[in-house]
């Protein structure tokens, strides 16, 4: 039973598989620090007084981090992160291709939702850095149109 030692298994599914065990040991920590950010943005945002609606809203066209309400606006917000010496900040890291996939999520979004169709709608980024225990947070808010 030497497979069972702790990382048998693991260094054999890499001889084996190098490809996928390289996607798999890099995807979780990207995937879990997202999540992170994307918890610590929600609470930032209730703090501020918005109200949370809906997270990772998904459609064909793309995923919207959170869609929040403040003082009767519908706000879409991406959230982006990026850790010490990344080498893009966190704000500029929303070009105009991800611009217009959040525009057309949006436009499904209120397509489902048609009774939020009528509200103030405007589109933030909250930009996150350093460490996620506390990080600098920059909110753009009316980012694009």
């Amino acid at each position: 039973m030497n497979w069972l030692k702790p990382g048998v298994l693991v260094e054999k599914f890499r001889q084996n598989r190098p490809e996928e065990a390289k996607q798999l040991a890099a995807k979780p920590t990207r995937q879990r620090s997202g999540e992170r950010a994307e918890q610590w943005a929600a609470n930032w945002l209730i703090q501020q007084g918005c109200t949370v609606r809906e997270r990772n809203y998904r459609c064909r066209h793309g995923e919207i981090d959170l869609i929040a309400e403040q003082r009767g606006e519908l706000i879409i917000v991406e959230v982006r992160y990026r850790g010490s010496g990344a080498a893009v900040d966190a704000a500029t890291s929303v070009d105009s291709h991800k611009q217009q996939r959040l525009i057309a999520a949006a436009s499904h979004f209120l397509s489902r939702n048609p009774d939020l169709a009528e509200q103030p709608l405007r589109f933030d980024v909250l930009a996150l850095s350093g460490s996620l225990n506390r990080p600098e947070t920059l909110w753009i808010q009316d980012a694009f149109q």
